[in-house]
């Protein structure tokens, strides 16, 4: 009882003047007090525009030649803001204010942070600065891509840690940005690891493309390697998804409208040796020459390539199978079996792209 009556008299110490939280009847807001009590917020956030008004991206790449001037916008001007640069070797860009922004001068090939501050606030930006060239093309890199995607059977981790040698020489030359080369290896790097049937391989493709995206204006690689990715994540309407290579859009124009046609066929022609090339995994490979079968109608040919899919399909791959079943599903249906066609789509209800919930539907 002591207990309880002690209790009792702290409650009412603490509510003194809060009655209404016991007795509706008095008309108190309690709302609008808290409110009242808060200070008035004042942000002071800031971020860096290119001169056409367009906001930078997290992740942005620059030409080195030129001079990259930005504006400068913040909630309080009356704040001060500065910039600084953070980066792991070489020297950092002059930073140079101007009025209402800034001119970013860079003297070497590098990647940093570009770090603005104002106030308690600080806005963080991955900036590098590249070479007039496309990258992929500088002769050192060229060697060392080759000598990683040539004989992809023979992979092993000794491979990729060659290849990081390698690419450290040329960064400590200051021939390439490092997030470049680092986003080009965690790709191939995330397709060894697929082949293993490691669970965290996806982990190391989202890397590479969030390295390599603001590299597309700079590197046909950069940009096979990130429409690739669109694909792999299912992101077939996404525009990145019909830019690089044929096989890729066409795959994903069918698994946009699911419609087979021999007006689509795929046909192969031999990259030249000056053109990039990238690597993709054995079971996309298998499922696009699939696509491409049921284009010729063939379809022997494409039940041998969708056997095939099974066998080296990731078990991790969530999107991949749902591209699989989706593929099976409409091979199904135009060759007139809808109950296998059924027992394909059935898992598609809950997919995050609309085709596959819509066929999902229609054959429920």
């Amino acid at each position: 009882m002591a207990l309880a009556k002690y209790f009792e008299d702290l409650v009412e110490d603490c509510l003194d003047g809060r009655r209404w939280m016991f007795e509706p009847q008095e008309k108190r807001d309690p709302a609008r007090e808290w409110r009242a009590l808060q200070p008035e917020p004042k942000s002071t956030a800031v971020r860096l525009c290119h001169d056409n008004g367009v906001a930078w991206d997290d992740g942005e790449a620059f030409t080195m030649a030129e001079p990259v001037t930005a504006r400068v916008e913040v909630i309080q001007p009356e704040v001060r803001v500065t910039l600084s640069w953070k980066s792991v070797r070489g020297i950092g860009p002059q930073i140079t204010p101007t009025p209402g922004g800034v001119r970013i001068t860079a003297s070497q090939v590098n990647s940093g942070d570009l770090l603005v501050s104002c106030g308690n606030y600080t806005k963080v930006y991955r900036v590098s600065f590249t070479q007039r060239e496309r990258l992929e093309s500088l002769p050192d890199f060229s060697l060392q891509l080759s000598a990683l995607v040539d004989n992809p059977p023979s992979w092993t981790q000794a491979t990729f840690d060659s290849f990081r040698e390698g690419v450290d020489k040329l960064l400590q030359k200051h021939t390439l940005p490092e997030d470049f080369c680092y986003g080009v290896r965690e790709f191939y790097l995330g397709l060894y690891h697929e082949r293993l049937g490691e669970i965290r391989f996806g982990d190391r493709l989202d890397r590479a493309a969030v390295l390599l995206r603001p590299f597309l204006g700079h590197s046909r690689l950069a940009l096979m390697i990130c429409s690739y990715y669109m694909y792999r994540v299912n992101a077939f309407e996404h525009p990145l998804a019909n830019l690089a290579l044929k096989r890729i859009s066409r795959a994903a124009r069918f698994f946009v409208s699911g419609a087979f046609s021999p007006d689509e066929v795929a046909t192969e022609h031999p990259i030249p040796a000056s053109k990039p090339k990238i690597l993709i995994s054995a079971a996309d490979h298998e499922m696009m020459d699939a696509v491409n079968a049921m284009d010729q109608g063939h379809i022997a040919e494409f039940w041998r390539h969708a056997e095939a899919v099974a066998s080296c399909i990731s078990p991790h791959d969530q999107q991949g199978r749902e591209r699989f079943n989706f593929l099976r599903a409409q091979a199904c249906k135009a060759t007139g079996d809808l109950l296998k066609a059924k027992s394909y789509s059935v898992n598609l209800a809950q997919s995050t792209v609309p085709s596959f919930r819509a066929l999902a539907t229609q054959l429920r």
